[in-house]
């Protein structure tokens, strides 16, 4: 069945898109001596809009003195700092091109963007440098933001010619169907691909965003994730320029925890791992708290809350209120009006956890191909298990076989230099093909069931989503911290199986078994038990045919951007497949 659904898009009103230059320039004129940028945990001033807009111009006339023209391809390799935002907010008031680097990127990997940007001036920092001079040959300019006069890499930006640069005429000689920014896709098989998003696209694509989840415009937002992630750009750099918030960075993602119970923000977006230490966070709190009579309240409210979630007619009591309150302020999360996770599978029970507390806690759906963005749950009708309804102003609907296809203001311009693929993901009606399997249910909210080209087709011929029976291994089994199906081509699914760490160390604490390797624990008969209860308690959610027949338990740690995890946290199906052939076989011949 083919299902179909289009909304027509009026953000505040407006009829054409502008762009973020004249965004910006409108932010600056009306917030002023407001705060635009503060450094949480730092001891240094916050930036008001309209030092941030001084900033803009005296940057963007240092980059037209080393002939930063329009068209050009502006890179940045920066940590989480208020500089990127000046640089890269001053290269497109120019009419450049920007596109960050992860800071971990592996030199293969820079070597191959910067070839494909065609980018001539890079902006660091000192310690990337060494990274900066290795690729220093391939570009005309390298920016170190750090750097003092005369040092490697300076760039003079006070006191340069005024009359060179007819700063306004520039900017506003840039067009929304400019190419803003290039974000290069991890991938999960062959070489990333830079996805083209113009100003148009961003304008659309946040302002309809932010409307349908109904966040209020001043919700400011922490920054701590990389700006080469679609996820990051859109929801921090992007999204502030167009709704005019304060942005708080957090240097190291280490500190986010502690940044959240400083800042206490109305907006905040993350992967499912740092919810993951927030459940861990609250629940420290309530074992923590000396009073054993309090500590007993805290730990029946958020049971009787859990209950609530989960159907049970309980009826809520007012001192309930209060103390989810004090759970939800014990880690900063008492101000939400909108949170969301995504970037990867989050399980239900931790989102039954977050709802339990109170906070508006909803899955979203996009893609970079899409700027970031497809489908969300509006804070006021969150529907668990599901990544909301499509946003206003764009076309969804799912092919016969069941892939999610996309065609609006929303969709990429195409990938950067390369025709053949941008054909095979746009097709000729403008549709884009996701590559992702799902489905919407009776109230029009859409779920994601699998990726296309992952879907396990038996020996039989049988087709099954493999994200849906490695969901359930998950939502099943305490010590399993990834889970892999396989089964393409053979009589049955068997499952690669990675321990949790973490809950391997609980488990054992709880068991009285004394401490050893991991190799050497997960061979103990209680924790070998543990995991095969699981499996089988996963099984039972699962058609006979979808079931795990055998498995096999991996101590091995998987890590972002390496073999079987991309940066982003998604599993990369054939670098594991590819890994670990030969348990895999043996799982199949013994």
């Amino acid at each position: 069945m083919t299902t179909s659904t289009t909304v027509e898009v009026r953000p505040e009103g407006a009829v054409v898109p502008t762009t973020l230059c004249a965004e910006f320039q409108a932010a600056v004129a009306r917030f002023g001596d407001e705060a635009a940028i503060r450094v949480v945990h730092a001891d240094v001033p916050d930036v008001s809009w309209a030092e941030y807009g001084a900033r803009v111009e005296r940057t963007a006339r240092a980059l037209d003195a080393l002939g930063v023209a329009s068209g050009d391809v502006v890179a940045l390799l920066l940590s989480t700092r208020p500089d990127f935002h000046w640089f890269d907010t001053a290269a497109v008031h120019l009419g450049a091109t920007t596109f960050s680097i992860y800071n971990t990127a592996p030199p293969a990997f820079i070597d191959h963007v910067l070839a494909n940007s065609g980018a001539r001036v890079l902006i660091t920092e000192r310690v990337y440098s060494e990274q900066a001079r290795r690729i220093a040959d391939r570009l005309e300019h390298i920016v170190v933001v750090d750097a003092e006069p005369g040092e490697w890499g300076y760039l003079r930006v006070e006191g340069l010619d005024e009359s060179r640069l007819d700063f306004e005429a520039r900017w506003r000689s840039v067009t929304p169907e400019d190419v803003a920014t290039i974000i290069y896709t991890s991938g999960t098989t062959g070489e990333p691909k830079g996805v083209e998003i113009t100003h148009s696209n961003l304008w659309h694509a946040v302002n309809s965003y932010m409307d349908q989840t109904g966040i209020p415009r001043d919700a400011e937002q922490i920054s701590f994730l990389p700006m080469a992630h679609m996820a990051a750009r859109f929801m921090d750099h992007y999204s502030q320029i167009l709704r005019g918030f304060r942005l708080n960075l957090v240097s190291s993602p280490s500190a986010i925890l502690e940044a959240l119970t400083t800042v206490r923000p109305g907006m905040f977006f993350s992967t499912p791992r740092v919810w993951e230490k927030l459940q861990a966070q609250v629940l420290a709190y309530i074992d923590t708290t000396e009073d054993e009579v309090k500590r007993a309240s805290l730990r029946r409210a958020l049971e009787r809350a859990l209950d609530r979630v989960r159907g049970s007619e309980i009826e809520t009591d007012p001192k309930d209120q209060e103390l989810l309150l004090e759970l939800r302020a014990s880690a900063g999360l008492d101000r939400l009006a909108g949170a969301i996770v995504g970037g990867a599978p989050f399980q239900q029970r931790l989102m039954e956890f977050f709802h339990a507390l109170e906070v508006p806690l909803g899955e979203s759906y996009g893609l970079s191909e899409n700027t970031g963005v497809c489908a969300t749950n509006p804070a006021s009708a969150i529907k668990l298990g599901t990544v909301g309804k499509p946003i206003q102003g764009q076309e969804v609907r799912l092919a016969e076989d069941g892939e999610i296809l996309i065609r609006g203001p929303f969709v990429m311009r195409g990938y950067r230099g390369l025709a053949e693929a941008t054909a095979e993901a746009l097709d000729s009606d403008g549709w884009l093909h996701t590559g992702d399997v799902g489905a919407f249910d009776e109230d029009g909210y859409l779920s994601v069931v699998d990726r296309k080209k992952d879907l396990i087709i038996n020996s039989a011929g049988k087709n099954m989503a493999p994200a849906l029976i490695q969901g359930e291994l998950l939502k099943a089994g305490r010590l399993i911290g990834a889970a892999v199906a396989v089964g393409d081509g053979r009589p049955y699914n068997v499952a690669l199986l990675v321990i949790d760490r973490d809950a391997l160390a609980e488990f054992c604490g709880e068991r009285g078994i004394p401490s050893a390797t991991v190799g050497e624990l997960v061979e103990h008969q209680a924790v070998v038990a543990e995991i095969a209860s699981g499996v089988e308690a996963a099984n039972q959610n699962l058609s006979r045919v979808e079931q795990i027949k055998k498995f096999k338990v991996l101590i091995d740690e998987w890590v972002p951007g390496g073999e079987e995890l991309t940066a982003t946290m998604k599993l990369r199906r054939t670098g594991v497949t590819k890994r670990y052939a030969s348990e895999i076989d043996a799982l199949y011949n013994n």
